[in-house]
């Protein structure tokens, strides 16, 4: 089961924003700590984007997995130049393979 703090969500004030050094950082041969970190400010984001694309339909929580797979991807393809904020730019990475992975179990 994924539980969401919904009221994390309704926070004006958004929470998970990545800074560009931190990326820079996870790309970095000894960048676990920060990749981690990154995990971790956009666990919220994984959470609501599994639920919502599982809708019922698969199990939300292979979704996850593969949302997070999905953001280590994204951070070996983001470049600081011209790219602007890493949430949007790992969001579409997020949603697709969260789509491949609920239809190939369809």
């Amino acid at each position: 089961m994924i539980r969401i703090d919904y009221q994390m969500l309704s926070d004006a004030s958004r929470a998970d924003v990545v800074d560009a050094d931190l990326v820079r950082k996870a790309q970095g041969f000894f960048g676990r700590g920060a990749r981690q970190e990154i995990l971790r400010i956009l666990d919220s984001h994984l959470r609501v984007q599994a639920v919502e694309i599982a809708q019922r339909q698969i199990d939300p929580i292979l979704l996850y997995e593969v949302g997070r797979r999905a953001v280590l991807d994204a951070i070996e393809s983001y470049h600081r130049e011209g790219q602007g904020d890493f949430r949007k730019f790992a969001d579409p990475f997020i949603r697709q393979a969260m789509f491949n992975t609920k239809m190939k179990r369809l």
